[in-house]
């Protein structure tokens, strides 16, 4: 067995991965009781677009419904080539604002930047009223309760497990100290650093019901286009210029 630093190594790093894995069973089980709480009495009240589109998913396609509704107003104009341009001067709304700033000065830019700009987690986002109603009426989790946990340890456990790996290699050890740094670096990981969905099982029901809806756009209403757009995704979109610029670029293929 190792010994001196490459031994100390194993015993305290073996310790925490068992205290991680077992901390994200416990957050497992925790998530599932706060998605089984009840709901409260507004959860059956009409939603509009932008709440629709944040509790299906998220604030991406929060932003996209924003794109959109500009392109259908003739505010802005999306091609095929995935880039926006902005035709109206000045924001009318606090969703177009938002639009505007994630385009910036130049007044065109490509379509997945903005998206993301506008979907970015920061105080000021345009969708956090929104996610605040869905959260009050408990179709979603907040973002606290569903963010990442067990970062912090994490990190603790693998920044001086390198330097303890290493010392192991040197004492005439590398294959165990190495072996089990990079087990925790493979699995530990992915199961911590990541953020697990959000809807509580009242909002995955109202999801359910929105989607017995027929995908396709039964009407040129903005109100129905846009709508679909939430619920669906691009795909819904009739227009095949708005769904190319939208959906993910295809995948380059790899050179033979």
């Amino acid at each position: 067995m190792p010994t001196g630093l490459g031994g100390l190594y194993l015993a305290v790093a073996t310790a925490c991965l068992g205290c991680l894995v077992a901390g994200w069973v416990v957050r497992v089980v925790l998530m599932y009781r706060l998605r089984r709480r009840p709901a409260s009495p507004g959860a059956g009240r009409p939603l509009d677009v932008w709440e629709i589109a944040l509790l299906v998913a998220g604030p991406g396609r929060f932003a996209q419904v924003a794109l959109v509704a500009m392109h259908r107003r003739r505010r802005a104009v999306i091609g095929a080539d995935r880039r926006i341009g902005l035709l109206a001067p000045v924001p009318e709304d606090g969703y177009e604002r938002a639009v505007f700033d994630a385009v910036g000065s130049a007044r065109t830019a490509v379509t997945d930047p903005v998206v993301e700009h506008i979907a970015r987690s920061t105080p000021t986002a345009v969708w956090r009223p929104a996610r605040t109603r869905l959260e009050q009426d408990g179709l979603l989790l907040t973002e606290r309760e569903v963010g990442p946990r067990g970062v912090t340890g994490l990190c603790g456990v693998l920044l001086p497990g390198l330097g303890f790996a290493i010392a192991g290699g040197v004492n005439g050890y590398p294959v165990p100290g190495g072996l089990l740094f990079f087990a925790q670096l493979a699995v530990v990981t992915p199961l911590f650093d990541r953020t697990l969905a959000p809807q509580t099982l009242t909002g995955r029901a109202r999801i359910a019901e929105l989607r017995t809806m027929p995908p396709t756009v039964s009407t040129d209403s903005d109100e129905d286009a846009l709508i679909r757009l939430a619920v669906f995704g691009p795909e819904a979109l009739p227009d095949p210029a708005l769904r190319t610029a939208l959906m993910p670029p295809p995948a380059q293929p790899t050179p033979g």
